[in-house]
């Protein structure tokens, strides 16, 4: 069970920034950086109030 927690969290904190750091700087250089962190901003903010929103549901199955 370790190894696969370990592995879910190198995926998401190396893998992702990866990718990440890759489409903000696409997007940075058509749009332009102001806009790129505006963009980005807005993305983190809506995953947020998404998760916020699931978070019951989440504790639900949890229960079971």
């Amino acid at each position: 069970m370790r190894g696969r927690v370990s592995s879910i969290y190198i995926m998401a904190f190396t893998g992702m920034s990866t990718i990440g750091s890759l489409s903000a700087g696409l997007l940075s250089s058509q749009i332009g950086v102001l806009k790129t962190v505006l963009v980005c901003g807005v993305l983190c903010v809506g995953a947020a109030v998404w998760f916020n929103c699931q978070l019951a549901a989440f504790q639900q199955r949890i229960k079971r």
